[in-house]
């Protein structure tokens, strides 16, 4: 995917067939799916999109302040959601307030 982003223009030669390096990962996926049926076609076309994504720099916000704000706030919500699910940590005994 990253070959694809830097070098536009020219053209793969996929066997028989000269590809657009703009669409060469698109045409390997379809190439792979035939070869091997049972190959996780979605997979690979998420995996495909992430490095077009990653290749355009829609990621350039991603600094470090926002990944630790990101994790912090996604153990918040969990254990948010663990506490209101009534769930108890396993090997964690209960504390009440009460008894103290």
């Amino acid at each position: 995917t990253w070959l694809s982003i830097a070098t536009e223009g020219s053209k793969l030669d996929l066997f028989f067939f000269q590809v657009p390096y703009s669409l060469s990962p698109f045409a390997s996926l379809i190439f792979t799916q035939l070869l091997i049926p049972r190959v996780d076609f979605v997979g690979h076309l998420s995996g495909i999109l992430a490095g077009y994504w990653q290749g355009w720099g829609m990621n350039n916000w991603l600094t470090d302040y926002w990944v630790i704000q990101l994790a912090v706030w996604t153990v918040v919500v969990f254990g948010i959601s663990w506490k209101l699910s009534g769930r108890q940590i396993p090997g964690i005994q209960p504390v009440s307030l009460s008894s103290v």
